[in-house]
């Protein structure tokens, strides 16, 4: 990890709400650890194909390419259910490294398997990633050369 991703050794505040005082600090983690990825294929459910756009998140593909573009491979699309994130990492001026959304009150997915998909595990917080993702946090301490393979 570079000098400029390191993160603070103490995350611990010094003010707390009361039920939180003696309540041990942060511990980092990485988003392979936190979550699991979602690989299920599409197969022959029929489900609405997207596409993730920086800045905006999802979009049918029919809306965003003027026509369904999944053809042969759309049984190869993993299949997402709300909850679920999907990071693409074509860059933009807004994400350099890649744009990461929760699919919210669309319920299941068909998304291109050039993008990759997970699910956070046990109590960790959507809305709290969320608003991470939002902020670019993950590119700020994407390291170099990152793929998105299992250090992800």
């Amino acid at each position: 990890m570079s000098s400029k991703t390191k993160l603070t050794p103490a995350l611990l505040p010094k003010l707390r709400f009361p039920e939180f005082r003696g309540a041990e600090a942060w511990k980092p983690i990485t988003l392979h650890e936190a979550s699991t990825p979602v690989t299920e294929r599409v197969g022959e459910k029929k489900l609405m194909p997207v596409s993730i756009s920086a800045g905006i998140g999802f979009v049918p593909q029919a809306e965003k390419f003027g026509r369904d573009i999944s053809g042969n491979q759309y049984q190869l699309y993993t299949l997402v259910r709300d909850g679920d994130f999907v990071f693409n990492k074509g860059n933009s001026l807004k994400f350099p490294q890649g744009c990461i959304y929760l699919l919210q009150g669309w319920g299941q997915v068909a998304a291109p398997n050039v993008f990759i998909c997970f699910r956070l595990k046990g109590d960790y917080s959507n809305g709290f990633f969320q608003q991470c993702f939002e902020q670019n946090q993950h590119g700020r301490l994407k390291r170099p050369g990152f793929s998105g393979g299992s250090n992800s």
